[in-house]
């Protein structure tokens, strides 16, 4: 009786961890593509593009997004089972994994050059798709305001 807020609270909590699933797989699908593709696209001089810095800088911000990422997640679980997880824990790996991925998705294009935007590449799918990860189980611009309150609880019935 009277845990109808709880039960929503915690069903939120699950929906935003699984939502951070969501982003990271987008973002380790980004990063298979793109460690094949610069690989085996031969540019100037018959040399792989994988061989400029700026490429591999790339690579190696999605291998470590993806790394951290799934860290933070399974840390985040164990307290979801444990009973143990806050909304603001939750809303904030929901709004930083999606965020991450949605802008390391537009770099992993952007190396990829137009072969990117072509639906069998995939990653123009995952790219739509991660807007979802924005929006839904709350937007993260309303989702922020939750997260500053404890961080502001001088000001925190001020916070709009």
């Amino acid at each position: 009786v009277h845990e109808g807020f709880r039960v929503m609270v915690e069903t939120l909590n699950g929906g935003r961890l699984f939502i951070a699933g969501l982003a990271i797989a987008s973002t380790a699908f980004a990063l298979d593509r793109v460690r094949a593709y610069v690989q085996e696209r031969i540019q100037f001089n018959d040399k792989a593009l994988g061989r400029f810095q700026r490429v591999q800088d790339v690579v190696l911000d999605l291998d470590i997004a993806v790394e951290q990422q799934i860290t933070w997640l399974v840390n985040l679980l164990g307290r979801y089972d444990e009973g143990t997880l806050t909304r603001e824990q939750a809303a904030k790996v929901k709004i930083e994994c999606s965020r991450v991925a949605s802008h390391l998705m537009v770099e992993a294009m952007e190396v990829c050059g137009g072969v990117a935007c072509l639906d069998e590449f995939g990653l123009i799918r995952h790219h739509d798709d991660l807007f979802v990860t924005r929006v839904g189980e709350g937007s993260n611009r309303a989702l922020k305001t939750l997260c500053a309150r404890p961080l502001l609880l001088d000001i925190a019935n001020d916070l709009h």
